[in-house]
C-alpha cells in the first residue's frame, strides 16, 4: 500500500508541475504546422503564484530549422531588462530582467522572438537555465517550471 501511495504522489507531481515550481514559463507558437519560409512568432509568457520582481534564463531553439529574425518586447510584464532578450548565439536566447515592483498572475508577457522556418522537420524549442527571483527582500531563487 506505501508502494501505490508514493507512486500516486510522484505521479502527481511530474503531471502538475506548478506543485513543484512557483512559476511557469510558457512558449506559445499559435500554430503548429508551418511550411519552409513562413514567419514564426514565438510568444513568451511567465504564470506566477508567488510575487517575484526578476527573471533570468536562455530559450534554445534548432538552428537548422529556424532561422532568426527578431525580438519585441513591447508591452512586457519586465519593463527593466538587466540583459533584453537576444541572440547570444545562434541557437540560443538569452533573458534577464527586473519588475521594481511585483510580477504575480497567469500569463505575463514577456517577449516574442520571430523565426522563418528554413527547412522541414520538428522544431523543438526548450528552456533552460530559467529561474525567477522572490519579491521577498532577500531575492530567493525559485526554479521555473518550462
Amino acid at each position: 500500500m506505501t508502494l501505490l501511495f508514493r507512486s500516486l504522489i510522484l505521479l502527481l507531481l511530474l503531471a502538475c508541475p506548478r506543485l513543484l515550481f512557483a512559476s511557469e514559463l510558457h512558449l506559445d507558437i499559435g500554430n503548429t504546422e508551418y511550411n519552409i519560409n513562413d514567419q514564426i512568432r514565438m510568444s513568451v509568457f511567465i504564470s506566477t503564484d508567488q510575487p517575484i520582481n526578476a527573471i533570468d534564463g536562455s530559450i534554445h531553439y534548432p538552428k537548422h530549422l529556424l532561422d532568426f529574425i527578431e525580438i519585441r518586447e513591447g508591452n512586457t510584464s519586465v519593463p527593466f531588462w538587466i540583459e533584453a532578450p537576444n541572440l547570444s548565439e545562434v541557437g540560443k536566447i538569452k533573458f534577464s530582467g527586473i519588475n521594481p515592483g511585483t510580477l504575480k498572475g497567469e500569463n505575463r508577457y514577456l517577449f516574442s522572438a520571430y523565426f522563418r522556418a528554413i527547412d522541414a522537420g520538428v522544431s523543438e524549442v526548450q528552456t533552460h537555465s530559467a529561474n525567477a527571483y522572490l519579491s521577498d527582500g532577500l531575492g530567493t531563487r525559485t526554479y521555473i517550471a518550462t
